[in-house]
């Protein structure tokens, strides 16, 4: 049950900052000029990117290990969710990571600030597997 509880509460924790970065940070780096919203970006992406990661893998380790306990699909679903959120960020965030942090501030332009939008987009995605991964495990421990 401790095990569950400390799944639920790292899948909060992560789902927190997604919106967070998704509905909050992110617009408004889009309301500045383009160097400085590029330039805030890289230094932001810098601390969070890390920690977004290690929230999503402890995520789904606790939740694995509650499912290992109390053999719960929900467990096991809800940390497939937050496991989700590799590939996700390997196959679709990375690579618009790594032209953003390429560009010199000096260069940022409409391109940039598309390319922001498409981040942003995508980070939609990752708070909405942390809102579903939550639901998921709210459901499992509800059932425990």
């Amino acid at each position: 049950m401790v095990v569950g509880i400390l799944a639920l509460t790292v899948t909060a924790i992560f789902t927190g900052a997604a919106v967070y970065i998704y509905a909050v940070e992110h617009p408004s780096r889009l309301g500045l000029d383009d160097k400085s919203m590029l330039l805030q970006w890289q230094a932001s992406y810098r601390h969070g990117a890390m920690l977004i990661a290690a929230l999503a893998l402890l995520g789904f380790m606790l939740g694995f290990a509650s499912w290992l306990h109390g053999r719960q699909g929900a467990f096991l679903i809800g940390s497939f969710l937050m496991l989700a959120n590799a590939p996700l960020s390997v196959l679709a965030i990375l690579p618009t990571s790594k032209v953003l942090i390429a560009t010199p501030p000096e260069k940022a332009g409409s391109q940039t600030r598309a390319l922001m939008a498409r981040w942003n987009m995508f980070h939609a995605v990752r708070a909405a597997l942390g809102i579903l991964a939550g639901t998921t495990l709210v459901v499992a421990m509800s059932a425990a």
